[in-house]
């Protein structure tokens, strides 16, 4: 998966804002009142990303690496990825 790829798709698809912040680019999702620090990408990085970086950036957005692929590659909508979002999120807030 490439950066710039990713980072479009991130701003694009994923709605998400993003902040500079040193070296690094963050990316933040603001949903029902919350903001959510979503993800962070290194300033100027081209090429592919690495495994591990990866790695991160899948677990940070609470999807699988395939999920993640498919969220770039168009097959994962933004709808779909919220959804999991909203079942994977330790934070989530629940109706009482």
């Amino acid at each position: 998966m490439d950066f710039i790829d990713l980072r479009s798709k991130l701003l694009t698809k994923g709605d998400l804002q993003e902040q500079k912040s040193g070296k690094h680019f963050q990316y933040y999702l603001s949903l029902r009142g919350r903001k959510y620090r979503i993800t962070m990408l290194s300033h100027g990085r081209t090429g592919q990303i690495d495994d591990r970086t990866l790695g991160s950036i899948h677990r940070q957005m609470r999807l699988t690496r395939k999920e993640l692929t498919d969220f770039v590659n168009c097959p994962l909508s933004r709808e779909e990825w919220l959804k999991l979002w909203d079942k994977r999120n330790p934070y989530r807030q629940t109706d009482k």
